[in-house]
């Protein structure tokens, strides 16, 4: 189905017409408004960061037709897709096992199940291999495999507890497929998350009451500002901030550029095109948007990824909210430097690259060998030059058959 709006009227007659091609069916228990509705079903939760307070909360398209709010409610829990792996790697960086220019490897991999016999193949989305990349160009590009790897030698019980910090209360699954974003979230504790980056690491509790008055003008119960718990540093939280600006500078949301503002954010897209979201924030508002069908089996459709369904709507929205805004970028908090850095990315990739990237002060990386070896060169930002460091092979974390 086709749905026109008709948006001017030309000097010869003819009209300049907006389309919309929706899949639609007509509620089975709705109003009937003469017009099929799109089946189709969105969410959106805004927080203003420093205060907590939520700004905007849109459970549905429609009350009329649907009372479940989608952003909050329990039942509403879906797979957050690549929207999740923010988690991993603020985890990786948190117990010092990467920094953003670390090699990590994009390839083929596969894992037996614990006490079976199947083998687990996860793929990237668009079935190709990268090889050596950073861990910044991983994030960037939302590549499912050398996140995988990434988790595997972080251990997903280490990234299920930085989640907790971030206030992520959903049970989480503890294996390498948190790798993809396998495990449910609801749209409402994910946007919570995604300010603790915007408030330098702290975690602010979202207020939705300001106060309760009476009738007789008297205040019954009044919310004061809280500064919010520290869920990580403030060193490590403007890595990250780093690592999701790059998102949108150069990777899958690029979309949100349009903004003209300091934004930053991840796509999220899960198997099958079930489900697209994009959480994205400025220094002022943190907003997420979730995209899907309320039975879970109904695809979106072939291509309908987050940066593709989800981040328009997030981009109409902060347009109207924070578009007209002074742009204002995050400030780099002490403890945290800039260097340059020589990366190998591996055999057959032929050359040295130069790397500008930032790191904990102090903070000396070391060499990651994994399949297929390869080595690097970093800046040591602790005093000395740059060095090669010894090559050395990280522990791998739990997972299935590990």
């Amino acid at each position: 189905m086709v749905l026109v709006r008709l948006v001017k009227k030309q000097p010869d007659g003819s009209w300049v017409l907006h389309l919309t091609q929706e899949l639609t069916r007509k509620p089975p228990d709705g109003p009937d408004w003469g017009l099929n509705q799109p089946e189709i079903q969105s969410a959106l939760v805004s927080i203003q960061t420093k205060t907590g307070h939520v700004k905007v909360l849109i459970g549905g398209r429609s009350w009329q037709v649907t009372q479940l709010n989608r952003a909050t409610h329990p039942q509403a829990v879906r797979q957050p897709g690549s929207s999740f792996k923010p988690f991993i790697y603020t985890t990786g960086l948190l117990h010092n096992i990467f920094t953003p220019a670390s090699p990590v490897f994009d390839g083929k991999i596969a894992y037996k199940h614990k006490g079976g016999s199947e083998t687990w193949r996860p793929s990237n989305y668009d079935h190709k291999h990268l090889g050596w990349i950073t861990y910044r160009q991983s994030i960037q590009r939302s590549r499912n495999l050398s996140t995988i790897w990434i988790l595997d030698r972080v251990g997903p019980d280490r990234v299920i507890q930085v989640a907790k910090k971030f206030g992520i209360t959903t049970p989480l699954i503890n294996d390498l497929s948190l790798g993809l974003g396998a495990s449910d979230v609801h749209l409402f504790e994910l946007t919570r998350a995604y300010s603790v980056f915007a408030n330098g690491g702290r975690l602010i509790e979202p207020v939705m009451i300001l106060k309760v008055v009476d009738r007789h003008g008297k205040v019954l119960e009044e919310v004061q500002p809280q500064p919010g718990l520290e869920a990580i540093d403030p060193a490590t939280n403007y890595l990250m901030v780093t690592l999701l600006r790059a998102v949108v500078t150069g990777g899958t949301g690029a979309r949100a550029n349009k903004l003209k503002q300091f934004a930053c954010g991840k796509t999220g897209t899960t198997n099958k095109h079930i489900d697209a979201w994009f959480m994205g924030f400025t220094p002022r508002l943190v907003t997420g948007v979730w995209v899907g069908h309320d039975e879970p089996r109904n695809k979106l459709g072939r291509g309908e990824t987050g940066g593709k369904t989800a981040l328009p709507i997030w981009l109409a929205f902060m347009q109207q909210a924070v578009g007209s805004d002074p742009i204002e970028p995050f400030p780099r908090p002490s403890g945290v430097v800039s260097a340059s850095v020589r990366v190998r990315l591996g055999p057959g990739q032929g050359k040295l690259t130069t790397v500008s990237d930032v790191f904990k002060a102090g903070h000396v990386e070391r060499s990651q060998k994994g399949d297929g070896g390869g080595s690097f060169f970093m800046m040591d930002v602790s005093g000395g030059g740059a060095k090669k460091t010894p090559e050395k092979k990280a522990a791998p974390g739990p997972g299935p058959g590990r």
